[in-house]
């Protein structure tokens, strides 16, 4: 990384990792006052930023146990457990598995402190498991490679969908007794994990598998992305082999110390205003959208993990029209691999277990045409948090950042069925 660059990141996150043990101010609910942030009535110290997902937990009174779990493609992955919030805990409680984002990890669905929707499905009777894919600072580990080797970057969305899922959907089923009880609530790429899943593995699913709720689907992504986001679509081969060129197969542990200094360069102020720009440009949200004093918490862990194979995977799915589909190789490797001319169609009608998709109409990436494919395929479509009719007209504008999108009484129907 260029030194002048590393220098710059430091000095921008000199006022939080110094000053005053970082009990000042660190968090505003307006962008402006990230300029003004120790002096302005509408920022205050939220201790929540930069902290673990266990450390977070544990400090809002909640027990936290951790277990790590072998895929059969060798990746060991970590799985944080709520198992219950200090009530009645000798109920038997209906597990619930939440798959975090790209990109992301179990942090991502703690965002919002105590309001977050771990906490919501804690207090309301269930046994929570959050789950680190591969790559992610959580999940480091394979039982062959290190994250620094390029074959432990050889994953996309595919490989987590066939081996880690199930893998993580057995340990649960096992250790909680409740086989075919799991609740899998995925966000954007969680949702696509499930698909992918559920669509090759229909038995297994089906047997252990209670319901699959997708918030923010990402299957078919011809409609996806913001433009400035599908301007670069036409380059993404370029940056695949310039990011080869210099041995970068995949952003996270490998490159810890960078996504570190990223993290305090990004959750602090005023640096925190240039991230939100290209937060921004790259989602299609306005600030107006956003819960920004959430910011400094949520730039802190994220980015945590991201194969270069995903993201290619992603892109090649944003040049398809109604198609949603397995790594495309190219001719050749696609025949040598699969004995196919080309990328197998993941076969969604083999999906035996009931999916409910929630969807923002803002929401950049996941586009309202692209579900609409779903629900003219019979799955349970919802807008936001509002149920109304197929294509519900009376959808709220609530987004992904918003609290009340992640009202727990959107899911209550289908969770407690």
């Amino acid at each position: 990384m260029n030194t002048s660059f590393v220098i710059f990141i430091i000095a921008c996150g000199l006022p939080c990792t110094f000053a005053t043990l970082c009990t000042k101010n660190n968090v505003c609910n307006n962008l402006l006052d990230y300029l003004i942030i120790q002096q302005s009535p509408n920022c205050w110290y939220n201790s929540d930023v930069a902290v673990s997902p266990e450390l977070l937990i544990r400090g809002y009174g909640y027990i936290c146990e951790s277990y790590s779990v072998t895929t059969e493609d060798g990746y060991i992955v970590t799985l944080f457990r709520i198992p219950h919030n200090g009530i009645d805990i000798n109920r038997k409680r209906v597990p619930v598995l939440l798959q975090h984002g790209l990109g992301g990890d179990s942090s991502a669905w703690l965002d919002l402190g105590v309001e977050s929707f771990v906490f919501t499905l804690i207090n309301n009777g269930y046994d929570v498991w959050i789950s680190n894919s591969r790559g992610t600072k959580y999940s480091s580990k394979h039982i062959k490679y290190t994250v620094y080797d390029r074959q432990y970057w050889d994953f996309s969305f595919h490989e987590i969908g066939i081996y880690e899922i199930p893998a993580i959907i057995d340990f649960i089923a096992l250790k909680t007794e409740q086989r075919g009880q799991i609740i899998y609530i995925g966000h954007s790429m969680g949702t696509t994990l499930s698909y992918v899943y559920a669509s090759l593995r229909p038995e297994h699913a089906a047997i252990n598998v209670k319901s699959i709720i997708s918030l923010a689907p990402l299957a078919y992504m011809e409609h996806a992305g913001f433009f400035i986001l599908r301007a670069l679509l036409p380059f993404r081969d370029v940056f695949k082999s310039v990011l080869e060129s210099i041995g970068l197969y995949g952003i996270g542990p490998n490159t810890q110390a960078e996504l570190d200094l990223l993290h305090n360069f990004c959750s602090n102020s005023p640096s925190i205003l240039a991230c939100s720009v290209f937060h921004f440009i790259f989602t299609g949200i306005s600030q107006e959208e956003e819960l920004v004093e959430t910011f400094p918490v949520a730039f802190s862990n994220y980015p945590s993990g991201i194969s270069l194979k995903t993201v290619i995977h992603y892109a090649q799915l944003m040049q398809m029209t109604h198609r949603f589909q397995s790594f495309d190789y190219g001719v050749n490797i696609n025949s040598n691999m699969c004995n196919c001319s080309g990328p197998i169609e993941y076969p969604l009608s083999n999906i035996k277990v009931p999916v409910h998709l929630f969807y923002g109409k803002k929401d950049a990436l996941s586009k309202e045409e692209a579900i609409f494919i779903f629900g003219n395929n019979g799955y349970d479509v919802w807008i936001s948090n509002s149920r109304g009719t197929k294509y519900s007209a009376e959808h709220l504008k609530y987004t992904v950042y918003d609290p009340q999108y992640w009202n727990f009484r959107m899911f209550c129907h289908y969770m407690t069925r």
